[in-house]
C-alpha cells in the first residue's frame, strides 16, 4: 500500500484541491516516503559540501601561516586535495538538488493553473528523475533509488484517484 504523507503547505494549491478534494480543510502538498527519504539525502549532501568547504578554508589557513619550504609544499598539496573534494561534493550536490527539486515538482498532482496533470507524463518523468539521480554514481543514494523505482506506479496512481475524485 503507498503510504501518503501530508507535508508542508503550499501556495497555488487552494483551488484545485478545494475542488477535487473538498474534505481536505487545508492547502497541502503530498509527499512520499521517496521524496521524503530524497529529502534526507539533499540535507546530508549539503552538509558534506559546506564541510568539504570549511576543510578547504581551514586548509588555507594553514598554509598562510606555513614559514619552510617543506611545510609550504606539503600544505600546498593538503589544499589541493582539499580544493578537488569539495568541488566534488559541492558538484554532486548541485547536481542532486536540481534533480530532487524537479522530482518534488513531477510529484504535484495539478499544475499551475489547477488542472489535474496528465499521470503517464507525470509517471514518465519521475522514472527519468530516478534514473538520473541514480546515474549520479553515490551507491547509498542508488539503493533508494532502486527500493523506491517499483513504486512509481502506485505513485501515479495518486494521479488516477484524482481524476476519478475517489478520495
Amino acid at each position: 500500500m503507498l503510504h501518503i504523507w501530508f507535508a508542508m503547505k503550499a501556495k497555488g494549491c487552494v483551488a484545485p484541491r478545494k475542488r477535487h478534494f473538498p474534505m481536505f480543510t487545508d492547502n497541502r502538498i503530498l509527499t512520499t516516503p521517496l521524496a521524503h527519504q530524497l529529502g534526507q539525502w539533499d540535507n546530508r549532501l549539503e552538509n558534506a559540501a559546506y564541510s568539504a568547504m570549511q576543510m578547504e578554508y581551514d586548509c588555507s589557513r594553514k598554509l598562510d601561516s606555513a614559514r619552510s619550504d617543506s611545510v609550504i609544499v606539503n600544505r600546498i598539496d593538503e589544499l589541493e586535495k582539499a580544493e578537488k573534494i569539495a568541488v566534488e561534493k559541492i558538484e554532486l550536490y548541485d547536481n542532486f538538488r536540481f534533480l530532487y527539486k524537479c522530482l518534488i515538482n513531477e510529484l504535484r498532482i495539478f499544475d499551475k493553473s489547477g488542472e489535474l496533470r496528465d499521470r503517464l507524463y507525470a509517471e514518465e518523468n519521475i522514472k527519468t528523475g530516478l534514473d538520473l539521480i541514480e546515474s549520479l554514481g553515490e551507491a547509498k543514494i542508488s539503493e533508494v533509488v532502486k527500493k523506491s523505482a517499483p513504486n512509481v506506479a502506485g505513485i501515479a496512481q495518486l494521479f488516477r484517484c484524482s481524476r476519478r475524485s475517489c478520495w
